[in-house]
């Protein structure tokens, strides 16, 4: 038996994640290590809005529209972006800080 919130379209790991996720950004920020790597992180959420309105307008059964296509193409235009061509940097900048002197102390 489904509770509500797996009915609404949720899932617990979804929230386990989003809970993980704040939980070591927040340790990130307690602590003032490695923020430009959390800040790059967060930018893979930019792509957020437009899959959620993408879900409202297809809920609303406007899949004709043209605010639909264009909310579309933004949405893969930024998921591409900000979450698969900017991850080789996003490691190979996580690479050189690993191997530094100061980081393995």
């Amino acid at each position: 038996m489904s509770s509500s919130f797996e009915a609404a379209g949720g899932s617990w790991t979804l929230c386990f994640h989003h809970v993980g996720s704040i939980y070591a950004y927040s340790l990130a920020i307690r602590n003032g290590v490695l923020l430009y790597f959390a800040n790059f992180r967060l930018l893979a959420e930019i792509s957020t809005p437009f899959v959620n309105a993408r879900w409202c307008l297809a809920t609303l059964n406007m899949k004709d529209n043209k605010l639909y296509f264009i909310n579309g193409v933004l949405m893969a235009a930024v998921f591409f972006l900000c979450r698969i061509a900017i991850m080789p940097f996003f490691y190979y900048m996580a690479w050189q800080v690993i191997s530094t002197e100061s980081y393995q102390r």
